[in-house]
């Protein structure tokens, strides 16, 4: 028995290491390759990936990473239309969920290289409400530095409850006038 406890502490502890760690998202065709051969955008765990290049991808958006995930992506231009979203405890009781409309993260990227979208993360919650209707960030080439504005989406993120089930998550400005 007394060799039990450490074993089970070892194994607790084995657990919450992989959970920690960020994933990865392979998003091409075909075997694993070596980083040197795909594209890797690193997007922040507060940021939620709706679209890439007008699709829904599956597995973009992790529950429990921590610090950010890897899309290993083929070379190429991608358009990854993203939202802000977090949870802010504003007490012992009460907690909110702030989500952004979407913008419009530009990536045009080779073999090897890594980029990461990035944004002005808010300081509490206040500040996190004010940037729902005007979220804006970049994409930074993290070996050079360069960094590309994103773009407005146009989009605009409904916040209901329901709208991730029945399915009506955004609608245009057009339509929301």
């Amino acid at each position: 028995m007394p060799l039990m406890r450490p074993l089970i502490l070892f194994f607790c502890a084995l657990t919450l290491a992989a959970c920690a760690r960020s994933p990865v998202i392979k998003l091409y065709d075909g075997p694993d390759k070596a980083d040197s051969q795909v594209l890797t955008v690193r997007v922040p765990t507060e940021l939620e990936v709706f679209t890439i290049n007008g699709k829904q991808v599956d597995g973009a958006n992790t529950f429990f990473a921590t610090g950010h995930k890897d899309l290993k992506l083929a070379p190429g231009r991608y358009e990854i239309l993203a939202y802000y979203k977090e949870l802010f405890q504003l007490d012992a009781d009460n907690h909110e969920i702030v989500k952004t409309n979407p913008a419009n993260f530009i990536v045009d990227g080779k073999a090897g290289e890594t980029y990461q979208l990035g944004f002005k993360k808010p300081q509490d919650v206040d500040e996190a409400r004010a940037m729902e209707d005007n979220f804006s960030g970049w994409t930074e080439n993290l070996a050079t530095g360069d960094k590309v504005a994103a773009e407005k989406s146009g989009l605009i993120l409904k916040r209901g409850f329901l709208a991730p089930i029945t399915g009506e998550a955004v609608e245009t400005a057009d339509t929301a006038a």
